[in-house]
């Protein structure tokens, strides 16, 4: 009998999901501050 195990696979695709939304929100952050031209450590210091 073949069992199908539920909550492992909703834990895996929560994994997958999370890792994903953090690359994706990484890249956009990433785009808009080369649009602005902001360097993340300059940030604070910029006057």
């Amino acid at each position: 009998m073949n069992h199908f195990d539920t909550d492992l696979h909703i834990q895996q695709a929560r994994e997958v999901r999370s890792a994903y939304l953090a690359s994706l929100f990484a890249a956009v952050v990433a785009r808009i501050q080369s649009a602005f031209h902001i360097k993340s450590h300059t940030l604070a210091n910029s006057h």
